[in-house]
Parts: C-alpha cells; sequence; structure tokens
C-alpha cells in the first residue's frame, strides 16, 4: 500500500488489516523511503512501564521519577522517526492502558517524544485469531483508522522487482530470486482469488495458508531447484496442500516460449493462448532486458508489441515493472526504441507525466 498518503503530521495511524498481506512491511518502506529511524515494538510483549516509565523514588526531591526506555531516547539522538507499535491489539489491556498517554500526548514516562515522531500501529482483526483483545474505545479513537487489504493488481506488478527495492538475503541469489517471483506474480495474475484465503475458523486445521507473506516465501524456496515438483512439500508448508497442489500443476504446465528468442525474432513468435502464459512471458522478458542495454531495448520492443496486439494492460504492467525493476542499473540506459505508441496507455494509468 501506499503508506505516504495516509500519514497526517500530529495524527496517529492504525493500520487494520488480515495478517500477512503487507502492513508491517509497508511501514517499514515508508520509513526507508524517507531515510527515518524507526522504532518497532511488539506491544503484547512489553510490559506496561515500557510505556508509562519505570518508577524510581527521587529521595532528594521526595518525587517519583518514571524513567522512559532506550527505545523512546533514541528518537532524540536520531532526529525523529517512526514509532511503529506492530501487532497493538494482542497487548493486554492494562498495556493498551498504558500506551493512552503514548499515543495522544507523546509521552513515555517523564519523557516527551520530539514532535517529529510519526506514530503508526498495525493490527488484524479480532476475529482473524484468538489472543486478541478488543481495541479499548479509548485508545482506538486516538488514532486514524485505515482499513488495509489487498491491492491484487498492484502486488502482481510490483512484486516481480519487489518494489524496486528487493531485500538482501544471504544465500539468496537476486537474479534467480527475481525470476521466481515473477512466476509466483504470474501464478496471481492466473488466480488472482488466491492472493489471500485465510482459514476458516472451524476448519481446525494447523495448514499455513496464501497470503502474501506466504507467496513471498514460495518464490525463496524455489530457488533451491528448477522442478517445482520437487519442492511440493516446501510450497506446501508455506500456502497449504490445495494452494500448493494448484500452483505446482499450473507451473509445470505452464511451457512458455524461450524469452531470450522471443526478444531477439518478436516478429516470429505468436503470443501464448493464455494471458496468465502471455503475463508470464512478458515478466521474464522484463528480467532479461535488466541485462544490459540491448536486452533492455528488445524489452520495449516486445512490451510495445503486445499494445499493439491488443494486449493494452499486460503492457502496462510489463513496461511498470521494466520502469521500476532497477533504476540504479537502468539510469544509463538510452532507449532507442520508440514507445509512441504506448505512451497513451502509460499515461493514463499514471507511469508516465
Amino acid at each position: 500500500m501506499n503508506l505516504e498518503r495516509h500519514i497526517v503530521p500530529g495524527v496517529p495511524t492504525l493500520l487494520m488489516g488480515p495478517p500477512g498481506i503487507g502492513k508491517t512491511a509497508s511501514v517499514y518502506r515508508y520509513a526507508k523511503s524517507k531515510g527515518l529511524h524507526l522504532e518497532t515494538i511488539i506491544a503484547s510483549i512489553r510490559d506496561s512501564t515500557d510505556f508509562s516509565g519505570m518508577p524510581v523514588p527521587d529521595l532528594e526531591n521526595g518525587v517519583m521519577r518514571y524513567l522512559p526506555q532506550d527505545w523512546a531516547k533514541r528518537f532524540q539522538d536520531n532526529g525523529g522517526g517512526v514509532l511503529f507499535l506492530d501487532e497493538i491489539n494482542t497487548a493486554p489491556p492494562t498495556v493498551q492502558h498504558a500506551l493512552l498517554r503514548v499515543v495522544l500526548e507523546r509521552v513515555v514516562g517523564d519523557y516527551k517524544l520530539p514532535d517529529n515522531v510519526a506514530i503508526i500501529a498495525a493490527a488484524n482483526p479480532i476475529d482473524s485469531a484468538t489472543f486478541r483483545w478488543r481495541l479499548d474505545p479509548a485508545l482506538i479513537t486516538r488514532f486514524k483508522v485505515i482499513k488495509v487489504n489487498v491491492d491484487t493488481q498492484d502486488w502482481i506488478a510490483g512484486f516481480p522487482t519487489y518494489w524496486g527495492d528487493p531485500p538482501s538475503i544471504p544465500g539468496l541469489d537476486e537474479n534467480t530470486w527475481r525470476g521466481k517471483r515473477a512466476l509466483v506474480a504470474a501464478f496471481i495474475h492466473h488466480r488472482p482469488d488466491m492472493i489471500l484465503q485465510p482459514p476458516k475458523e472451524e476448519s481446525g486445521d494447523d495448514e499455513n495458508w496464501p497470503c502474501p507473506r506466504t507467496w513471498d516465501y514460495v518464490s525463496r524456496c524455489l530457488t533451491i531447484h528448477d522442478r517445482v515438483q520437487e519442492l511440493f512439500d516446501d510450497i506446501e508448508g508455506c500456502i497449504g496442500s490445495a494452494a500448493a497442489r494448484e500452483f505446482v500443476t499450473w507451473a509445470t504446465n505452464l511451457d512458455l516460449p524461450d524469452p531470450v528468442e522471443f526478444m531477439e525474432h518478436p516478429q516470429s513468435y505468436r503470443w501464448p493462448d493464455r494471458g496468465d502464459k502471455v503475463y508470464a512471458l512478458l515478466t521474464a522478458v522484463v528480467l532479461h532486458g535488466l541485462e544490459n542495454e540491448a536486452r533492455w531495448n528488445q524489452a520495449w520492443s516486445v512490451i510495445v508489441k503486445a499494445a499493439e496486439d491488443n494486449m493494452p494492460d499486460l503492457a502496462v504492467m510489463a513496461a511498470r515493472q521494466l520502469l521500476t525493476a532497477d533504476p540504479k542499473r537502468t539510469s544509463g540506459f538510452k532507449r532507442t526504441v520508440s514507445i509512441a505508441s504506448l505512451a497513451p496507455l502509460l499515461r493514463a494509468a499514471g507511469e508516465l507525466p
């Protein structure tokens, strides 16, 4: 989600939505993009004194002082930042009461947070799992509540490039992982309803289930073997047996043209017969388009061809991926391919001024 447009100075924001859809990730991306110091507090594993302050007697003055935790004082050292209260409704009522003053008055113990600290919280709906408390009315009214759900099309378009900022994971090759993210995104393009399928509470199963977080895990598992069938147990462990069977069957029978040959001879190839296959092919073309300037121009040629062949939505999605994939990597590339026929579509989609 685009968190920036929801942040209003002086107004604490609560993101309310199902687990695994990227609430925490959106806060991390926001802080990183702004260069802000971020303190993440899981309220359920904190004591009320972590927010109300540790009482310490001041014998000289005959009063009680309430000392703040180090996390609060670090904002002063870092010139403000973001206080992120994650899983806030897993905190018991006593801790929620201690948060009242933090959220409204921005005070932790006897310490006042700097004015430029943004307060953001995240919570899952009360019916999404056990071990949650309803938020105290006095606490929830201290927030602007933003109901969050998955923007499937945004996720499909952004996941292959990880929204332009993939994490560096030791032991995971980014080039390989990018291709596997593209494969997962192509499946969700084929079955958008499977982006998020929370379990029914009465099912009693201990299986995992499909959500953006667990599909991300699937993409990481796919990097360890080229044969998807060999990874069924790992995939099942991420998204459950039913979703795993469908994904593995789909991926095994994808049967795409070689993307490099398609890039080099786009006029001699026919498009695949299904939209999900076209999407998978275009995404693979985008990934190869990052290799060098020649491939980059070939990728633009294929995308323009898709637009001219009456596949505007898929062309725009691929163009968006190519524009945002890795700006540093492509900043020196000179485009020699005309995108005049594509430009109106990109402008309509907000990708060009």
